[in-house]
Protein backbone atom coordinates (compact mmCIF):
# COMPACT_ATOMS: atom_id res chain seq x y z
CA UNK A 1 0.00 0.00 0.00
CA UNK A 2 3.21 2.45 0.62
CA UNK A 3 4.66 1.72 -2.50
CA UNK A 4 0.82 2.30 -4.28
CA UNK A 5 0.42 5.38 -2.87
CA UNK A 6 3.85 6.63 -3.62
CA UNK A 7 3.37 5.87 -7.42
CA UNK A 8 0.31 7.29 -7.33
CA UNK A 9 1.77 10.56 -5.76
CA UNK A 10 4.56 10.20 -8.36
CA UNK A 11 1.97 9.73 -11.37
CA UNK A 12 -0.72 10.69 -10.10
CA UNK A 13 -2.55 11.44 -14.09
CA UNK A 14 -1.49 8.02 -14.95
CA UNK A 15 -3.09 6.87 -11.89
CA UNK A 16 -6.44 8.71 -12.80
CA UNK A 17 -6.48 7.02 -16.20
CA UNK A 18 -5.70 3.68 -14.96
CA UNK A 19 -8.73 3.70 -11.96
CA UNK A 20 -11.55 5.10 -13.98
CA UNK A 21 -10.61 3.04 -16.65
CA UNK A 22 -10.35 -0.27 -14.72
CA UNK A 23 -13.55 0.30 -12.43
CA UNK A 24 -15.80 1.47 -15.14
CA UNK A 25 -14.70 -1.31 -17.78
CA UNK A 26 -15.36 -3.57 -15.19
CA UNK A 27 -18.98 -2.55 -14.57
CA UNK A 28 -19.51 -1.95 -18.39
CA UNK A 29 -18.61 -5.78 -18.71
CA UNK A 30 -21.33 -6.81 -16.62
CA UNK A 31 -23.81 -5.02 -17.61
CA UNK A 32 -22.78 -6.00 -21.42
CA UNK A 33 -22.71 -9.28 -20.36
CA UNK A 34 -26.45 -9.33 -18.20
CA UNK A 35 -28.24 -6.26 -19.00
CA UNK A 36 -30.67 -6.18 -16.35
CA UNK A 37 -32.00 -4.05 -13.48
CA UNK A 38 -29.24 -4.53 -11.03
CA UNK A 39 -26.49 -4.09 -13.93
CA UNK A 40 -28.30 -1.28 -15.30
CA UNK A 41 -27.70 0.27 -11.87
CA UNK A 42 -24.13 -0.71 -11.93
CA UNK A 43 -23.61 0.89 -15.22
CA UNK A 44 -24.83 4.29 -13.70
CA UNK A 45 -22.64 3.74 -10.86
CA UNK A 46 -19.75 2.92 -13.28
CA UNK A 47 -20.51 6.44 -15.08
CA UNK A 48 -19.47 7.81 -11.43
CA UNK A 49 -15.64 6.64 -12.11
CA UNK A 50 -14.08 9.87 -13.22
CA UNK A 51 -15.40 11.93 -10.10
CA UNK A 52 -14.66 9.28 -7.88
CA UNK A 53 -11.07 8.57 -9.06
CA UNK A 54 -10.54 12.51 -8.75
CA UNK A 55 -11.50 12.37 -5.22
CA UNK A 56 -9.41 9.50 -4.30
CA UNK A 57 -6.04 10.87 -6.13
CA UNK A 58 -6.40 14.07 -4.51
CA UNK A 59 -7.05 12.39 -1.58
CA UNK A 60 -4.13 10.61 -1.62
CA UNK A 61 -2.04 13.36 -3.15
CA UNK A 62 -3.56 16.33 -1.82
CA UNK A 63 -2.80 18.71 1.65
CA UNK A 64 -5.44 18.72 4.39
CA UNK A 65 -6.68 21.98 5.81
CA UNK A 66 -8.59 22.38 9.14
CA UNK A 67 -11.23 24.52 8.50
CA UNK A 68 -14.91 24.72 10.40
CA UNK A 69 -17.07 23.71 7.18
CA UNK A 70 -18.27 20.45 8.50
CA UNK A 71 -21.56 21.13 9.30
CA UNK A 72 -22.29 23.18 6.23
CA UNK A 73 -20.89 20.02 4.11
CA UNK A 74 -23.20 17.83 5.66
CA UNK A 75 -26.69 19.86 5.32
CA UNK A 76 -25.29 20.17 1.62
CA UNK A 77 -24.93 16.17 1.69
CA UNK A 78 -28.38 15.90 2.98
CA UNK A 79 -30.03 18.03 0.62
CA UNK A 80 -28.58 17.08 -2.45
CA UNK A 81 -28.77 13.34 -1.38
CA UNK A 82 -33.09 13.74 -1.45
CA UNK A 83 -33.03 15.50 -4.26
CA UNK A 84 -30.84 13.32 -6.26
CA UNK A 85 -32.95 10.38 -5.18
CA UNK A 86 -36.24 11.92 -5.93
CA UNK A 87 -35.26 12.64 -9.24
CA UNK A 88 -34.25 9.24 -9.82
CA UNK A 89 -37.23 7.90 -8.49
CA UNK A 90 -39.28 10.38 -10.81
CA UNK A 91 -37.39 9.68 -13.90
CA UNK A 92 -37.95 5.99 -13.59
CA UNK A 93 -41.82 6.87 -12.62
CA UNK A 94 -42.56 8.45 -15.88
CA UNK A 95 -40.53 5.39 -18.19
CA UNK A 96 -42.10 2.64 -15.90
CA UNK A 97 -45.05 3.17 -14.09
CA UNK A 98 -44.38 0.19 -11.54
CA UNK A 99 -41.43 0.70 -9.10
CA UNK A 100 -39.26 -2.41 -7.70
CA UNK A 101 -37.61 -2.55 -4.98
CA UNK A 102 -34.71 -2.97 -6.39
CA UNK A 103 -34.68 0.23 -8.65
CA UNK A 104 -36.29 2.50 -4.39
CA UNK A 105 -33.12 0.97 -2.97
CA UNK A 106 -30.72 1.62 -6.35
CA UNK A 107 -31.60 5.22 -6.10
CA UNK A 108 -31.18 5.79 -2.23
CA UNK A 109 -27.53 4.26 -3.10
CA UNK A 110 -27.19 5.94 -6.26
CA UNK A 111 -28.08 9.42 -4.88
CA UNK A 112 -25.19 9.54 -2.32
CA UNK A 113 -23.14 9.96 -5.40
CA UNK A 114 -24.24 13.39 -6.62
CA UNK A 115 -24.00 14.14 -2.82
CA UNK A 116 -20.55 12.95 -2.13
CA UNK A 117 -19.64 15.17 -5.45
CA UNK A 118 -21.49 18.61 -4.71
CA UNK A 119 -20.71 18.77 -1.02
CA UNK A 120 -16.93 17.87 -1.82
CA UNK A 121 -16.60 21.41 -2.63
CA UNK A 122 -16.33 21.87 1.62
CA UNK A 123 -13.55 19.40 1.71
CA UNK A 124 -10.84 20.04 3.81
CA UNK A 125 -8.30 18.93 1.12
CA UNK A 126 -7.02 21.57 -0.42
CA UNK A 127 -6.83 19.48 -3.62
CA UNK A 128 -10.32 18.11 -3.40
CA UNK A 129 -11.93 21.64 -2.82
CA UNK A 130 -10.07 22.94 -5.59
CA UNK A 131 -11.73 20.39 -7.71
CA UNK A 132 -15.31 20.41 -6.43
CA UNK A 133 -15.78 24.31 -5.39
CA UNK A 134 -17.46 25.97 -8.28
CA UNK A 135 -20.50 23.93 -7.27
CA UNK A 136 -21.11 25.33 -4.28
CA UNK A 137 -19.37 28.85 -5.45
CA UNK A 138 -19.26 29.45 -9.02
CA UNK A 139 -15.89 30.88 -10.81
CA UNK A 140 -16.43 33.63 -13.35
CA UNK A 141 -18.49 35.60 -14.96
CA UNK A 142 -22.12 34.63 -14.95
CA UNK A 143 -22.65 35.34 -18.82
CA UNK A 144 -20.20 31.88 -19.55
CA UNK A 145 -23.21 30.31 -18.09
CA UNK A 146 -25.78 31.38 -19.84
CA UNK A 147 -23.27 30.85 -23.04
CA UNK A 148 -22.92 27.04 -21.58
CA UNK A 149 -26.73 26.60 -21.23
CA UNK A 150 -27.57 28.36 -24.68
CA UNK A 151 -24.21 26.94 -26.65
CA UNK A 152 -25.98 23.77 -28.46
CA UNK A 153 -29.43 24.39 -27.98
CA UNK A 154 -29.48 27.48 -30.62
CA UNK A 155 -26.48 25.68 -32.86
CA UNK A 156 -29.00 23.29 -33.28
CA UNK A 157 -31.51 25.72 -33.79
CA UNK A 158 -29.56 27.66 -36.20
CA UNK A 159 -29.14 24.42 -38.19
CA UNK A 160 -32.53 23.52 -38.07
CA UNK A 161 -33.22 26.94 -39.74
CA UNK A 162 -30.64 26.47 -42.40
CA UNK A 163 -31.85 23.65 -43.20
CA UNK A 164 -35.16 24.41 -43.40
CA UNK A 165 -33.76 27.62 -45.53
CA UNK A 166 -32.40 25.15 -48.19
CA UNK A 167 -35.74 23.49 -48.48
CA UNK A 168 -34.70 20.29 -46.97
CA UNK A 169 -37.42 18.40 -44.25
CA UNK A 170 -36.50 18.33 -40.45
CA UNK A 171 -37.91 15.35 -38.85
CA UNK A 172 -38.60 16.46 -34.81
CA UNK A 173 -39.45 13.77 -31.90
CA UNK A 174 -42.16 13.35 -31.09
CA UNK A 175 -43.11 15.20 -27.93
CA UNK A 176 -45.23 16.30 -25.56
CA UNK A 177 -46.51 19.51 -25.65
CA UNK A 178 -47.20 23.15 -22.69
CA UNK A 179 -46.37 22.45 -19.30
CA UNK A 180 -45.91 18.36 -19.70
CA UNK A 181 -43.11 19.05 -22.23
CA UNK A 182 -41.62 21.57 -20.20
CA UNK A 183 -41.57 19.38 -17.18
CA UNK A 184 -40.06 16.59 -19.06
CA UNK A 185 -37.32 19.13 -20.02
CA UNK A 186 -36.67 19.69 -16.28
CA UNK A 187 -36.62 16.70 -15.39
CA UNK A 188 -34.52 15.92 -17.63
CA UNK A 189 -32.17 18.02 -17.52
CA UNK A 190 -32.04 17.56 -13.31
CA UNK A 191 -31.42 13.83 -14.18
CA UNK A 192 -28.57 14.21 -16.73
CA UNK A 193 -27.04 16.86 -14.42
CA UNK A 194 -26.95 14.24 -10.91
CA UNK A 195 -26.49 10.94 -12.86
CA UNK A 196 -25.86 11.25 -17.15
CA UNK A 197 -22.74 14.03 -17.32
CA UNK A 198 -22.80 16.90 -14.92
CA UNK A 199 -21.46 15.71 -11.35
CA UNK A 200 -19.56 12.58 -12.52
CA UNK A 201 -17.49 13.09 -15.46
CA UNK A 202 -16.87 16.63 -15.49
CA UNK A 203 -14.89 17.11 -12.22
CA UNK A 204 -12.94 14.00 -13.51
CA UNK A 205 -11.75 14.86 -17.23
CA UNK A 206 -11.62 18.65 -16.83
CA UNK A 207 -11.36 19.11 -12.65
CA UNK A 208 -8.47 16.90 -12.39
CA UNK A 209 -7.28 15.26 -15.82
CA UNK A 210 -7.18 18.94 -17.79
CA UNK A 211 -5.34 21.16 -15.35
CA UNK A 212 -2.42 18.58 -15.01
CA UNK A 213 -2.31 17.93 -18.73
CA UNK A 214 -2.02 22.01 -19.33
CA UNK A 215 0.76 21.82 -17.02
CA UNK A 216 2.51 20.19 -19.31
CA UNK A 217 0.73 21.48 -22.73
CA UNK A 218 -1.01 23.65 -24.58
CA UNK A 219 -4.76 23.72 -24.20
CA UNK A 220 -4.98 22.71 -27.93
CA UNK A 221 -2.73 19.71 -27.20
CA UNK A 222 -4.44 18.89 -23.44
CA UNK A 223 -7.99 18.93 -25.58
CA UNK A 224 -6.73 16.61 -28.18
CA UNK A 225 -5.38 14.10 -25.34
CA UNK A 226 -8.27 14.26 -23.26
CA UNK A 227 -10.52 14.37 -26.06
CA UNK A 228 -9.02 10.97 -27.27
CA UNK A 229 -9.20 9.32 -24.13
CA UNK A 230 -12.50 10.36 -23.04
CA UNK A 231 -14.06 9.26 -26.06
CA UNK A 232 -12.20 5.51 -25.99
CA UNK A 233 -13.47 5.54 -22.62
CA UNK A 234 -17.28 5.16 -23.56
CA UNK A 235 -15.61 1.84 -26.34
CA UNK A 236 -17.37 -0.93 -24.61
CA UNK A 237 -20.68 0.42 -24.61
CA UNK A 238 -20.99 2.55 -27.87
CA UNK A 239 -18.93 -0.18 -29.83
CA UNK A 240 -21.76 -2.65 -30.14
CA UNK A 241 -24.07 -0.25 -31.28
CA UNK A 242 -22.10 0.71 -34.11
CA UNK A 243 -22.54 -0.92 -37.26
CA UNK A 244 -19.09 -0.27 -38.44
CA UNK A 245 -16.13 0.91 -36.72
CA UNK A 246 -15.94 4.25 -38.55
CA UNK A 247 -18.84 5.16 -36.72
CA UNK A 248 -16.91 4.97 -33.85
CA UNK A 249 -14.57 7.47 -35.10
CA UNK A 250 -16.77 9.85 -36.07
CA UNK A 251 -17.97 9.74 -32.10
CA UNK A 252 -13.78 10.23 -31.26
CA UNK A 253 -13.86 13.35 -33.59
CA UNK A 254 -16.91 14.35 -32.16
CA UNK A 255 -15.26 14.17 -28.13
CA UNK A 256 -12.20 16.12 -29.17
CA UNK A 257 -13.85 18.40 -31.05
CA UNK A 258 -16.31 18.88 -27.67
CA UNK A 259 -13.53 18.50 -25.92
CA UNK A 260 -12.17 21.72 -27.35
CA UNK A 261 -15.00 23.74 -26.54
CA UNK A 262 -14.75 22.32 -23.00
CA UNK A 263 -11.10 23.42 -22.82
CA UNK A 264 -12.05 26.66 -24.10
CA UNK A 265 -14.85 27.77 -21.58
CA UNK A 266 -12.56 26.09 -18.29
CA UNK A 267 -9.74 28.02 -19.09
CA UNK A 268 -12.53 31.37 -19.56
CA UNK A 269 -14.22 30.89 -16.14
CA UNK A 270 -10.60 30.25 -14.23
CA UNK A 271 -11.41 26.44 -13.25
CA UNK A 272 -15.21 26.49 -13.23
CA UNK A 273 -16.21 22.90 -13.74
CA UNK A 274 -19.97 23.82 -13.06
CA UNK A 275 -19.84 25.42 -16.16
CA UNK A 276 -18.73 22.52 -18.57
CA UNK A 277 -20.77 20.57 -15.97
CA UNK A 278 -24.15 22.70 -17.40
CA UNK A 279 -22.30 22.43 -21.23
CA UNK A 280 -21.99 18.85 -21.02
CA UNK A 281 -25.29 18.37 -19.42
CA UNK A 282 -27.64 20.71 -21.83
CA UNK A 283 -25.59 18.96 -24.69
CA UNK A 284 -27.04 15.64 -24.47
CA UNK A 285 -30.17 16.95 -23.15
CA UNK A 286 -30.50 18.64 -26.89
CA UNK A 287 -29.69 15.75 -28.54
CA UNK A 288 -33.00 14.63 -27.10
CA UNK A 289 -35.08 17.21 -27.64
CA UNK A 290 -33.44 19.00 -31.08
CA UNK A 291 -32.77 17.45 -33.96
CA UNK A 292 -29.36 17.24 -35.42
CA UNK A 293 -28.39 18.56 -38.84
CA UNK A 294 -25.70 18.80 -41.26
CA UNK A 295 -25.82 22.81 -40.96
CA UNK A 296 -25.72 22.19 -37.09
CA UNK A 297 -22.70 19.57 -37.56
CA UNK A 298 -20.92 21.90 -39.66
CA UNK A 299 -20.67 24.83 -37.06
CA UNK A 300 -19.88 22.53 -34.31
CA UNK A 301 -17.01 22.00 -36.14
CA UNK A 302 -16.32 25.74 -37.56
CA UNK A 303 -16.63 27.17 -34.00
CA UNK A 304 -13.57 25.52 -31.99
CA UNK A 305 -11.69 26.27 -35.04
CA UNK A 306 -12.34 30.05 -34.91
CA UNK A 307 -12.41 29.20 -30.80
CA UNK A 308 -8.09 28.02 -31.22
CA UNK A 309 -7.30 31.16 -33.57
CA UNK A 310 -9.31 33.45 -30.78
CA UNK A 311 -7.57 32.58 -27.68
CA UNK A 312 -4.33 30.73 -29.51
CA UNK A 313 -5.04 27.69 -27.91
CA UNK A 314 -1.71 26.43 -29.24
CA UNK A 315 0.51 28.30 -27.17
CA UNK A 316 0.76 26.84 -23.39
CA UNK A 317 -0.50 28.56 -20.79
Amino acid sequence: MVNLSISIRRYPLISFFIFTFSFSWILFLIYILNPNELSTLLLIFSIYAPALSAIIISKITGNKQNCDNTRVKWITFLIIWVIATFIFILNYLIQIADLPFLIIIGSIILGLLPALVVSSGFSQNLDIRAIFRSYIKPEGHFGWYILAILYLPVIFLIGIVITLGFGQPVVWMSLPTGVELFGLIILTFLYTFFFGAGTNEEPGWRGFALPKLQLKYSPLVSSLILGLIWGLWHAPIYLPQYDSPFQFILFLFNTIKIAITLTWLYNRTNGSILSTALLHTIGNLTFEFIPATLASEIIQIVIPIILIFIDRMWKKN
